[in-house]
């Protein structure tokens, strides 16, 4: 499981809780992000469960620091990496705003999903009712699921 992080403090305040239950993870720097910190994701339901609720805690403390920080969330920029049935990875810019929107009701990999499914359905030269689409019923979001996505 991948958790982004654009403040060391409240990073640091995760990773103690991971020290605190013997939990070992690996830092990542991203230069869209700041760091993504990743940990197994075979952990017993209840302590997977205490974690994610911090990160949903921690990642709205690195909300409220976003719009405290003058100019910082107007300098910043949210994106998704989206694959293309070619091989390409793109990055999708989204406003700021959208981004935090989608995250309140989202997660970053139903993000991704989306983000894949318009990306690969703008690759297909196809315009017309969706019951002739030439894809039918493949599921994208079994396809992108796993998604590299990218809020900063």
């Amino acid at each position: 499981m991948d958790y982004l992080f654009f403040d060391p403090e409240l990073q640091a305040r995760f990773t103690r809780r991971l020290a605190d239950n013997d939990v070992p993870w690996q830092e990542e720097a991203d230069k869209m992000v700041g760091t993504i910190v990743r940990i197994a994701d075979d952990l017993d339901e209840e302590l997977s469960d205490e974690l994610e609720d911090l990160y949903d805690q921690l990642f709205d403390e690195q909300a409220v620091l976003a719009a405290e920080r003058d100019g910082w969330v107007n300098k910043r920029l949210a994106g998704v990496q989206a694959f293309l049935p070619d091989g390409r990875e793109i990055t999708v810019a989204l406003p700021p705003d959208l981004a935090n929107r989608l995250l309140t009701h989202f997660q970053v990999e139903e993000i991704a999903a989306i983000v894949n499914a318009v990306a690969n359905s703008l690759q297909q030269d196809y315009n017309g009712p969706l019951c002739k689409h030439p894809l039918g019923d493949s599921d994208f979001s079994d396809r992108y699921i796993s998604a590299h996505s990218n809020f900063s």
